[in-house]
Order: structure tokens, then C-alpha cells, then sequence
């Protein structure tokens, strides 16, 4: 019994016990009255978070896992960690107690396979949530999704940007630095209307998604980022005449996605040149053909889908008749994607596309 103008009141003291041992607790009051308790807190062991990777195939060789903790808002969602499959099987080790979102990503070796999160569903807002408590490890067993092989001379190009307020952990790292750019977001295409999946992808350092081979036909392009609302998209049609699009691009702050209304698309028109180029998609070497009417300088400059240069390819004399040249990329270090070929042949400039594949 205390004497005082309060009766009797209540006090929690929240403390982090790593191991089980006995703790002295002491409360006084005004009058310099105390009482102590030996009370002995027991720690439960770490639990983990484990599962199954699998396709049609079986067991996923190999891949990545990515725990994805959920918030109370956009920005409060956070990927904690990532574990590496093995043999079909993950590990994330004594994460703590809450809900958490798991996603598989196979990589370029399974090409058919799209990163899929627990509950088998390929969006965020359709998975099911991973309850994580304190007492047993946690089962997040996941079948991958998979799509058709593509194949079609189309393209499409886009970069992710931060916006103003921005504070999602898509990989691991700090939250305040900010590099323009978001890299690792998953991208996916889908047919419109119906909205069936056709390609999937993740933003490379830069930021940046391609999707080629694809074939013609009317397309949704929207990005997948776990907590933010998914109502920004692109509505796009590759046809004949335009079987490339550059600059769909998307901004993303502290609580949603939004296309850049800003910068207009841009079309690549079909190469309607004299120029055949093969292959095309081309890996190491690339054969060029062409006719030069007269005697004449002939130059060709590769650009990225920014417009920037990155090297002059040829640039030499050729006499009157047809020319086959050919050129090894290897020594430009240019990376899988989508560029443009500037052609200046009998003083005419003419555009070629060209997709790498590395």
C-alpha cells in the first residue's frame, strides 16, 4: 500500500534480454520508501525465416531472396535482407519479430522465370503478408511464376528517379543516400488490355530497364515496388513503323509512383535505310552492309538511348560498290541493351537500331 495522492499506477519498462539471467528491480517513491523484485527474464532462442524455391523444373539452382519488411506508410517499406538460394532452399537468420514480405528473383538463368513474391503472385499487392513471431522458425515456401518466351523486333526503354522525399530501401544500403536514380526495381510489361504478363526485369546502377524482343502489340509498363500504390503506368503500342520507345520513365517520393509527364516519349522509327545489319541481335561481332556510290567517307557513331556517344565505330574510305564490314563490340565494353547506330553514307545520315546481348 502507498500513501500519496496516486493510489496506484502502472509502468512498463520495455528491455531487450539476449540471454536469460536474473535482474534486480527497484522502485522508490517521495518518501524515500522502496521494494525490490528478483525477477528472471528467460531469452527464447533466434527463429529464422526458411522455405523453398521451386518452377516446373524443380528446385531453383540458384538465386535471391529478398525479406522486405512492411510498413505503416510508402516509405516505411524496407528490404532488411537478402539470402541466396541454394539447391531450392533460403535461410534468413534470426530476423526480427513482425510482417515482412518475401520475393524470389531467379536471374538471367532462368529467363522464363519472374521474380515472384510468398503467396505466388508476381505484383506486391496480391502476395501474402510472412508473420514472424518469437517462438518457432517461419515457413516461406515460394513456385515461381513463369511467362512464354518472346520473340520480336520491338523495344522499350525507361529510367527510375528518385523524387522529392523518397526513403525505400529497394537494396541494401542507406537510406539517405540519395543517387538520383533507384536501381533494383522490378519492371514488368504486360499485354493491354488483359494484363497478362509477357516480360519482367530489374532497374541496372543506372537506374535504367530495357525490354527487347519483343513482339508488335499494345502493352502496359508499370514498376512493382512494394508499399507504393500501383495506379501509374504506361499505355504503349510497337507496331511496323514504331517497334521502339525510349524515355518511360518514372519518379517515385515518399508515397507514390508517377510517370514523367514532363519529357515525351520517343519513338525510334524502323531502320529504312540501305543498311543491313547482322545479327541483329548481335553478341561479339557485327556485320555491316551497305553501297557507296562513289569513292567517299563512310562514319558510324554508337549512342546509348540518352543520346550520348560513346565511341565512333568506323570511320575510313571506301571506294564506289558494295562493302561488307564487319566490327567487334567487344572492344567498346558495352553492356546488354538497346542502341542506336548514327550512319553517315554518301553524305546522308540514316539511323540504325542495334541490340546487344551479352
Amino acid at each position: 500500500n502507498w500513501m500519496g495522492s496516486v493510489i496506484f499506477t502502472t509502468q512498463s519498462i520495455d528491455h531487450i534480454a539476449l540471454s536469460s539471467e536474473q535482474y534486480t528491480v527497484t522502485v522508490s517513491d517521495n518518501y524515500g520508501c522502496s521494494a525490490t523484485i528478483t525477477p528472471v527474464l528467460t531469452a527464447l532462442p533466434p527463429t529464422n525465416i526458411v522455405g523453398t524455391i521451386t518452377y516446373t523444373g524443380g528446385g531453383l539452382a540458384s538465386g535471391n531472396v529478398y525479406l522486405i519488411k512492411i510498413g505503416t506508410s510508402s516509405a516505411d517499406y524496407d528490404t532488411v535482407s537478402v539470402a541466396t538460394v541454394f539447391s531450392g532452399n533460403f535461410t534468413f537468420l534470426a530476423p526480427n519479430a513482425g510482417n515482412y514480405y518475401a520475393r524470389a528473383e531467379a536471374g538471367g538463368a532462368y529467363p522464363t522465370l519472374v521474380n515472384t513474391y510468398f503467396g505466388n503472385h508476381y505484383l506486391w499487392d496480391s502476395a501474402l503478408a510472412v508473420p514472424h513471431g518469437c517462438s518457432v522458425d517461419d515457413s516461406a515456401n515460394i513456385i515461381m511464376q513463369e511467362i512464354l518466351p518472346v520473340i520480336g523486333p520491338g523495344s522499350i526503354h525507361g529510367t527510375v528517379y528518385e523524387g522529392m522525399g523518397f526513403g525505400q530501401k529497394l537494396i541494401l544500403g542507406p537510406v539517405g543516400v540519395m543517387t538520383n536514380v533507384i536501381p533494383g526495381v522490378p519492371v514488368k510489361v504486360g499485354k493491354n488490355p488483359g494484363g497478362s504478363i509477357v516480360a519482367t526485369t530489374l532497374t541496372d546502377t543506372s537506374g535504367q530497364y530495357d525490354f527487347t524482343n519483343l513482339p508488335y502489340d499494345s502493352y502496359k509498363i508499370y514498376t512493382d515496388i512494394p508499399g507504393y500504390p500501383m495506379d501509374s503506368s504506361y499505355a504503349v503500342v510497337l507496331s511496323a513503323s514504331t517497334d521502339s520507345l525510349i524515355n518511360l520513365d518514372y519518379f517515385v517520393d515518399s508515397n507514390s509512383v508517377y510517370i514523367d509527364l514532363t519529357t515525351q516519349i520517343h519513338s525510334i522509327e524502323k531502320n529504312n535505310s540501305s543498311t543491313t545489319v547482322f545479327p541483329n541481335p548481335a553478341k561479339d561481332n557485327v556485320t555491316f552492309v551497305f553501297e557507296v556510290k562513289e569513292n567517299s567517307l563512310v562514319n558510324m557513331e554508337l549512342y546509348n538511348l540518352q543520346g550520348e556517344k560513346i565511341n565512333v565505330i568506323l570511320n575510313r574510305n571506301f571506294e564506289k560498290g558494295k562493302v561488307t564490314q564487319t566490327i567487334n563490340l567487344d572492344q567498346y565494353n558495352i553492356t546488354s541493351g538497346t542502341y542506336m547506330i548514327k550512319a553517315n553514307i554518301n553524305n546522308n545520315n540514316s539511323f540504325i537500331k542495334l541490340v546487344v546481348i551479352k
